[in-house]
């Protein structure tokens, strides 16, 4: 039983989740969006991608949600498009640091972003720990797609996939969950791919 390998997807730090049920799910890691690049990497054809329905967070910190991705998209650091899949997926754990971060980030310039506001500074961490253990909870109640009882399936895949590091939970996370109840042992259910944030 293999929750967990490597993969590199689209210059994202990524694993490959083996969901007991067939399916190879795609567990993002949430980047740090001030690491690297600068002004001088911007790509003037950077596609802009319009957020999700059901983009996590409150509307001032999908207001940051908006500024990470548009200072990040201009300053080269990835592009608006990786940058709004995770972002979306981010709950915000302090409005005033949501509100201050947007502000900052609205009006600063590539060579000096505000402290504290990258995606996993600002991300309130429980919902997306909630989310990973009823992942694993969910995948390991399949008994017959995983062949062992469910506790056995949790305990081992709790060892393999580290829900304290979860950070955020994209917006196809509770049509996750419906598939992997209902679907067939075999199937593959593309919301599941990067349903999860992580930071480690």
């Amino acid at each position: 039983m293999t929750f967990l390998g490597n993969s590199e997807r689209t210059g994202v730090c990524a694993r490959e989740l083996s969901g007991l049920c067939g399916a190879a799910l795609a567990m993002g890691f949430a980047l740090l969006a001030f690491a690297c690049g600068s002004a001088d990497d911007n790509d003037p054809e950077d596609k802009q991608c319009s957020f999700p329905e059901g983009e996590r967070g409150t509307p001032e910190c999908q207001r940051w949600h908006a500024a990470i991705c548009a200072w990040a998209s201009e300053c080269g650091t990835m592009t608006h498009c990786e940058c709004v899949d995770q972002a979306s997926a981010i709950s915000c754990a302090s409005e005033a640091e949501a509100t201050r971060c947007a502000e900052g980030l609205e009006s600063l310039a590539c060579s000096s972003p505000p402290s504290g506001c990258d995606l996993t500074d600002i991300a309130d961490r429980a919902p997306a720990r909630a989310a990973c253990e009823r992942y694993i909870a969910t995948v390991c109640a399949r008994q017959d797609c995983t062949g062992v009882d469910p506790a056995t399936c949790a305990a081992d895949g709790a060892l393999e996939l580290d829900c304290s590091t979860a950070v955020g939970v994209t917006p196809s996370f509770e049509q996750c969950i419906t598939e992997l109840e209902t679907l067939a042992c075999t199937a593959d259910p593309s919301s599941c791919d990067g349903v999860l944030l992580f930071d480690f």
